[in-house]
């Protein structure tokens, strides 16, 4: 049978998205589960010895209360403070600012060194304070701005509030939606501020081992990381320049037809 120009022009668009559709589908989901060198048939029972407790850091915002049967607690009122989380431009908290030198200022006490140690040292160190201005003072400390931020290819990516100061990596990916299934789980990128330097560290959540990592749990304003395999990039591009030329042909079969 013979094809005429014509009839292949007017074939073509319907071929170029054709071989686009086969590409799509024939995308193999490979295998990708998590935690591979656990036992399959037998529980591993492990100890829980590598959290370590979030500490106070500049820029952190306080959130403390303090009842007393004295007058004078009417005092702890704080401010509220403008804060940036998730992805309000501001946020307003009640709390009170650590300054950059670690510091807050509190009534009855005035400035208190809080940088480098955990709420309930904090707790501590103001109930133990108070006790020599009110009677039976009752302090509650909590970390308000405890964000982590995770981006690349996942679900959902962006910037998600802690609320009770402890989340590990994979309850972070979880609240991202998931990896995709062509992001790299091999190489997760944790970047971390602490003690006025920045950490990068890579994670591989294929492997039980994860969970005994020192970088498990999470600090306030983490940001992880997830990349792309470089063969779904490359495959992308590539439809992608399909689709560019069945926009052309289909272009150019208008202009035959006119």
């Amino acid at each position: 049978m013979c094809i005429t120009f014509k009839n292949a022009l007017h074939k073509a668009p319907f071929v170029v998205l054709s071989v686009t559709v086969i590409l799509h589908s024939c995308v193999s989901y490979k295998h990708t589960p998590y935690f591979k060198d656990l036992p399959q048939a037998a529980v591993l029972n492990q100890d829980i010895d590598n959290h370590s407790p979030v500490v106070i850091q500049p820029n952190d915002v306080l959130n403390i209360t303090v009842k007393s049967l004295s007058k004078e607690a009417e005092q702890f009122a704080p401010s509220p403070t403008r804060i940036t989380i998730g992805t309000e431009e501001d946020e307003t908290r009640d709390g009170y600012l650590v300054n950059p030198n670690g510091e807050i200022y509190l009534p009855l006490i005035g400035n208190l060194k809080v940088s480098g140690l955990t709420t309930i040292e904090v707790n501590d160190l103001i109930t133990k304070q108070l006790k020599n201005h009110l009677k039976d003072p009752v302090v509650n400390v909590r970390l308000v701005n405890f964000k982590v931020s995770v981006f690349g290819d996942v679900g959902k990516p962006g910037i998600y509030t802690v609320t009770n100061e402890r989340i590990t990596v994979l309850e972070a990916i979880i609240l991202a939606g998931d990896l995709n299934k062509e992001a790299v789980r091999t190489n997760i990128l944790l970047i971390r501020e602490i003690n006025k330097q920045r950490q990068f560290i890579r994670l591989d959540i294929e492997s039980q081992s994860i969970f005994k990592s020192p970088y498990f749990y999470l600090k306030n304003n983490d940001l992880i990381y997830v990349e792309t395999k470089k063969s779904h990039d490359t495959r992308r591009a590539l439809i992608d320049n399909i689709l560019t030329a069945s926009a052309v042909v289909t272009f150019v079969l208008l202009l035959f037809r006119f």
